[in-house]
Protein backbone atom coordinates (compact mmCIF):
# COMPACT_ATOMS: atom_id res chain seq x y z
CA UNK A 1 0.00 0.00 0.00
CA UNK A 2 2.48 2.96 1.20
CA UNK A 3 5.42 2.00 -0.07
CA UNK A 4 8.60 4.20 0.08
CA UNK A 5 8.92 6.82 -2.64
CA UNK A 6 12.04 5.59 -4.88
CA UNK A 7 13.97 8.40 -6.61
CA UNK A 8 13.69 8.44 -10.43
CA UNK A 9 16.24 7.24 -12.37
CA UNK A 10 18.07 10.24 -14.77
CA UNK A 11 21.08 11.52 -15.39
CA UNK A 12 23.67 11.92 -12.57
CA UNK A 13 23.66 15.55 -11.04
CA UNK A 14 26.78 17.08 -12.24
CA UNK A 15 29.70 16.89 -9.64
CA UNK A 16 33.25 18.06 -9.38
CA UNK A 17 36.14 15.71 -10.09
CA UNK A 18 36.71 15.60 -6.34
CA UNK A 19 33.02 14.67 -5.96
CA UNK A 20 31.37 17.49 -4.12
CA UNK A 21 29.02 19.67 -6.22
CA UNK A 22 30.26 22.92 -8.06
CA UNK A 23 29.61 26.67 -6.41
CA UNK A 24 26.41 28.14 -7.82
CA UNK A 25 26.91 31.34 -9.98
CA UNK A 26 25.13 34.17 -8.50
CA UNK A 27 21.94 35.05 -10.45
CA UNK A 28 21.56 39.14 -10.61
CA UNK A 29 24.14 41.97 -10.44
CA UNK A 30 22.97 41.78 -6.58
CA UNK A 31 21.55 46.16 -6.65
CA UNK A 32 18.48 47.69 -7.34
CA UNK A 33 18.19 48.88 -10.78
CA UNK A 34 18.87 52.44 -11.72
CA UNK A 35 15.75 53.32 -11.63
CA UNK A 36 14.32 52.54 -8.29
CA UNK A 37 16.82 53.92 -6.92
CA UNK A 38 16.97 56.46 -3.53
CA UNK A 39 13.08 56.26 -3.54
CA UNK A 40 12.36 56.93 -7.46
CA UNK A 41 9.59 55.36 -9.29
CA UNK A 42 8.25 54.71 -12.19
CA UNK A 43 8.58 58.11 -14.41
CA UNK A 44 10.46 60.25 -12.02
CA UNK A 45 7.70 59.93 -8.96
CA UNK A 46 9.64 59.76 -5.45
CA UNK A 47 7.82 57.89 -2.98
CA UNK A 48 8.23 59.42 0.16
CA UNK A 49 6.84 57.30 3.24
CA UNK A 50 5.93 58.89 6.54
CA UNK A 51 3.99 58.84 10.11
CA UNK A 52 2.47 61.47 10.94
CA UNK A 53 0.40 62.59 14.34
CA UNK A 54 -3.22 61.30 14.46
CA UNK A 55 -4.50 64.99 15.66
CA UNK A 56 -2.46 66.06 12.93
CA UNK A 57 -3.87 64.15 9.98
CA UNK A 58 -7.53 64.38 11.20
CA UNK A 59 -7.19 68.46 11.31
CA UNK A 60 -5.57 67.90 7.33
CA UNK A 61 -8.18 65.83 6.60
CA UNK A 62 -11.34 68.13 7.92
CA UNK A 63 -10.30 71.42 8.48
CA UNK A 64 -8.03 72.08 5.32
CA UNK A 65 -9.14 69.60 3.47
CA UNK A 66 -12.35 69.07 4.27
CA UNK A 67 -14.63 71.74 2.14
CA UNK A 68 -12.94 70.97 -1.49
CA UNK A 69 -14.02 68.94 -4.11
CA UNK A 70 -11.15 68.21 -5.65
CA UNK A 71 -8.35 67.81 -3.58
CA UNK A 72 -4.93 68.25 -4.15
CA UNK A 73 -1.97 65.59 -2.92
CA UNK A 74 -0.32 65.52 0.33
CA UNK A 75 2.87 66.22 -1.56
CA UNK A 76 1.58 69.59 -3.54
CA UNK A 77 -0.36 70.77 -0.04
CA UNK A 78 3.34 70.23 1.38
CA UNK A 79 5.66 71.61 -1.71
CA UNK A 80 3.24 74.36 -2.00
CA UNK A 81 3.79 75.30 1.83
CA UNK A 82 7.26 75.07 1.62
CA UNK A 83 6.99 77.03 -1.28
CA UNK A 84 5.13 80.00 0.04
CA UNK A 85 5.47 80.01 4.13
CA UNK A 86 9.30 78.91 4.11
CA UNK A 87 10.45 80.96 7.08
CA UNK A 88 7.50 79.64 9.15
CA UNK A 89 8.47 76.01 8.00
CA UNK A 90 11.91 76.69 9.05
CA UNK A 91 10.42 78.17 12.62
CA UNK A 92 8.05 75.32 13.05
CA UNK A 93 11.17 72.64 12.28
CA UNK A 94 13.58 74.77 15.01
CA UNK A 95 11.08 74.57 17.59
CA UNK A 96 10.76 70.67 16.89
CA UNK A 97 14.20 69.81 17.16
CA UNK A 98 14.54 71.97 20.12
CA UNK A 99 11.29 70.33 22.54
CA UNK A 100 12.58 67.06 20.83
CA UNK A 101 16.04 67.34 22.75
CA UNK A 102 13.85 67.76 26.07
CA UNK A 103 12.13 64.51 25.83
CA UNK A 104 12.66 62.20 28.58
CA UNK A 105 14.34 59.34 27.49
CA UNK A 106 13.69 55.55 28.57
CA UNK A 107 11.06 53.64 27.68
CA UNK A 108 8.58 55.38 25.04
CA UNK A 109 5.31 54.82 25.08
CA UNK A 110 3.67 54.02 21.28
CA UNK A 111 2.16 57.63 19.73
CA UNK A 112 -1.37 57.34 17.84
CA UNK A 113 -0.03 57.98 14.51
CA UNK A 114 -0.97 57.35 10.72
CA UNK A 115 1.09 56.46 7.85
CA UNK A 116 1.48 58.66 4.81
CA UNK A 117 2.59 58.43 1.87
CA UNK A 118 3.67 61.16 -0.50
CA UNK A 119 4.03 61.09 -4.35
CA UNK A 120 6.24 63.41 -5.49
CA UNK A 121 5.19 64.29 -8.75
CA UNK A 122 8.22 66.78 -10.02
CA UNK A 123 11.63 67.28 -8.97
CA UNK A 124 10.78 71.26 -7.61
CA UNK A 125 8.05 69.48 -5.41
CA UNK A 126 10.53 67.05 -3.32
CA UNK A 127 13.69 70.36 -3.92
CA UNK A 128 10.95 72.88 -1.87
CA UNK A 129 11.14 70.31 1.20
CA UNK A 130 14.57 69.39 1.17
CA UNK A 131 15.55 73.04 0.34
CA UNK A 132 13.63 73.79 3.90
CA UNK A 133 15.14 71.00 5.82
CA UNK A 134 18.56 72.02 4.36
CA UNK A 135 18.25 75.76 5.93
CA UNK A 136 16.80 74.64 9.34
CA UNK A 137 19.27 72.58 9.93
CA UNK A 138 22.08 74.97 9.64
CA UNK A 139 22.83 74.39 13.35
CA UNK A 140 24.18 70.68 12.53
CA UNK A 141 20.56 69.16 14.12
CA UNK A 142 19.42 66.21 12.30
CA UNK A 143 16.21 66.68 11.43
CA UNK A 144 14.65 64.25 9.15
CA UNK A 145 12.31 64.28 6.26
CA UNK A 146 9.56 63.01 8.36
CA UNK A 147 9.69 66.28 10.66
CA UNK A 148 9.49 68.52 8.04
CA UNK A 149 6.28 67.01 6.35
CA UNK A 150 4.81 67.00 9.84
CA UNK A 151 6.18 71.19 9.94
CA UNK A 152 4.97 72.02 6.58
CA UNK A 153 1.47 70.49 7.29
CA UNK A 154 1.24 72.28 10.88
CA UNK A 155 1.44 75.20 8.90
CA UNK A 156 -0.12 74.24 6.00
CA UNK A 157 -3.29 73.62 8.47
CA UNK A 158 -2.52 77.51 10.32
CA UNK A 159 -2.26 78.96 6.96
CA UNK A 160 -4.77 77.63 4.45
CA UNK A 161 -4.29 76.14 0.94
CA UNK A 162 -3.11 79.17 -1.10
CA UNK A 163 -5.50 81.18 -3.73
CA UNK A 164 -3.41 79.97 -6.79
CA UNK A 165 -3.49 76.33 -5.28
CA UNK A 166 -7.23 76.22 -4.93
CA UNK A 167 -7.53 77.42 -8.53
CA UNK A 168 -5.32 74.73 -9.62
CA UNK A 169 -6.89 72.14 -8.04
CA UNK A 170 -10.32 73.08 -9.93
CA UNK A 171 -12.01 75.12 -7.45
CA UNK A 172 -13.76 78.03 -8.36
CA UNK A 173 -12.73 81.45 -5.73
CA UNK A 174 -14.57 84.20 -5.80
Amino acid sequence: MNEPRQPKPGPPKAQDTAGERPQRTQRGAGARPEDQHGGTGKAGVTVVAVRIPKALYDAVVHDLLGGLVERPSYAQIIAWTCEDHAEEVIVELTYATTTSARAPRGRKLASDSVPLTLRFQQPTERASLDDVIRRARGEGAKITRTAGVVAALRVAVKQGIPVTAQQVAGIAVA
